[in-house]
């Protein structure tokens, strides 16, 4: 299962921001993996009462950004993306995502952060 983002030029992003569903399963966000292009950034770990959830980037290049999450069914609520434009080549990392589908759910409505 996976969400993604084309982003309308390269960017350096510096971190995504993920804000977790909070009326049932928000446990599911668990060992979701956080991408920009091909370059792997980091891995959600689910704590109780948290709803958002930040990945640092480090400025990785890429033009697109992917939420992966191979184990569980992915909801997200809002996902941010943070950094700027950037005239770099993108890099690409050896680790991929694997799922090649998607599934959209709907966030509990009633809450807006």
């Amino acid at each position: 299962n996976w969400w993604m983002a084309t982003l309308a030029e390269n960017s350096a992003v510096s971190k995504v921001v993920i804000h977790n569903r909070v009326d049932c399963c928000s446990e599911r966000i668990n060992g979701a993996k956080v991408y920009v292009g091909d370059v792997y950034c980091g891995e959600v770990t689910y704590e109780a009462d948290q709803v958002i959830y930040e990945v640092q980037c480090g400025n990785a290049v890429g033009s697109t950004v992917k939420v992966v999450q191979n184990d569980q069914y992915l909801t997200l609520c809002e996902v941010e993306v943070f950094g700027g434009p950037s005239e770099e080549t993108p890099l690409v990392n050896s680790q991929r995502y694997t799922k090649q589908h998607g599934m959209e759910w709907s966030c509990f409505q009633g809450y807006r952060w």
